[in-house]
């Protein structure tokens, strides 16, 4: 049985990875287009919030991604303190700026999403939090 360890060696990992990506990237987009189609334009619109609330299918997954990627460069970091292992100190690395991306999109859009329904872009009011 092989071990999840010999996919550390970064030839061995783009080797493997090489013939999947094309159809990995195909499937992630059909998903998203499909996902933000239907999410934008075949939901019907909430009673109390209007159309704003669609403002949810980019907020919400953005805000997870955000937090699965600190999770993960969290992982990756402890992984690089044990083992000493730099493909984990490049894999963290490389995820800080998605990981400062998706969170800037979660809270613009939280931001964008509490201005009509709260009457400010930001309120850490316990009733409204």
């Amino acid at each position: 049985m092989a071990s999840i360890w010999e996919y550390a060696n970064p030839l061995k990992f783009m080797r493997t990875t090489e013939a999947a990506l094309p159809f990995i990237a195909v499937a992630a987009a059909v998903c998203l287009l499909t996902g933000l189609g239907w999410g934008f334009f075949f939901t019907p619109d909430d009673f109390r919030q209007g159309s704003t609330v669609k403002i949810f299918y980019i907020h919400v997954p953005s805000a997870m991604m955000a937090i699965n990627i600190w999770v993960m460069m969290l992982i990756t970091s402890l992984v690089w303190i044990v083992r000493r292992h730099h493909v984990s100190a490049l894999a963290a690395r490389a995820a800080a700026p998605v990981g400062a991306i998706m969170t800037l999109i979660a809270l613009f859009t939280g931001a964008v999403w509490g201005q009509p329904m709260w009457g400010t872009w930001w309120a850490w009011d316990p009733r409204l939090t």
